[in-house]
């Protein structure tokens, strides 16, 4: 099975010296393509440190990383961007969306950064999707129009669009009702099933560690539990 994303031994080391924080410390981890995975831990586990070394918004002090088999350590800040326009894609628990595009513009501007697809073919794609998450009706409003779960919606037809190796989501029900979250858990799920998409969220919810296949439990800066039977 094709690796997503691999770690190894991956350490990160804040403020070296006397006071260092050692946010991961000797951390292996393979995510494999079609996978779905849930990194979880109590704060100051290390999850976050985990899950913005994996999206390439921050670099490990020591260890090797690789998305979709390419080595990201040690290459340019212009490539490190380049990879992350290229290979994966983001849901905040904020949604990040610019306030003033409608749901449409929001979602092609990630493939104006991508910089790969013609502007013409851009509504084949970017309305398909918008549809199949049951928003295409909403393609012209702008996130102040919409729910909370309509703009998160947004946010993964955004990360989706591009159509990256991985999408990691960083608690992405945070902000929003049980309902809503559980729809929202509902439609990754059914993406990762039916789409063969790859996710590696960050979490605190129960509901949504409950319903990913697997779960990876972060302790110290450590792995405790790679979510791996056998």
């Amino acid at each position: 099975m094709q690796a997503a994303a691999t770690c190894n031994h991956v350490s990160r080391i804040f403020n070296p010296g006397a006071n260092e924080v050692r946010a991961l410390d000797d951390v292996s981890l393979t995510i494999h393509k079609g996978e779905m995975s849930a990194i979880v831990g109590p704060s100051g586990s290390g999850k976050s440190t985990l899950l913005n070394i994996i999206g390439c918004l921050d670099t490990p002090t020591s260890g090797e990383v690789l998305i979709d088999g390419q080595g990201v350590v040690g290459v340019s800040k212009k490539e490190l961007a380049h990879i992350r326009s290229q290979k994966v894609g983001f849901i905040f628990q904020s949604f990040h969306l610019i306030p003033v595009f409608t749901a449409y513009e929001n979602v092609e501007f990630a493939l104006q950064i991508e910089g790969t697809t013609k502007p013409s073919e851009r509504k084949d794609i970017i309305m398909p999707l918008l549809d199949s998450l049951g928003i295409g009706q909403l393609a012209n409003r702008r996130p102040g129009e919409m729910s909370g779960g309509q703009q998160q919606r947004v946010a993964i037809a955004r990360a989706l669009v591009k159509k990256p190796a991985l999408i990691l989501a960083d608690e992405p029900t945070a902000n929003l009702d049980s309902k809503t979250s559980m729809s929202i858990v509902e439609q990754m799920v059914q993406l990762n099933q039916e789409e063969g998409v790859t996710f590696v969220l960050s979490t605190h919810d129960p509901m949504l560690m409950e319903a990913i296949p697997r779960v990876v439990r972060l302790l110290d800066g450590k792995i405790v539990d790679d979510g791996l039977e056998g």
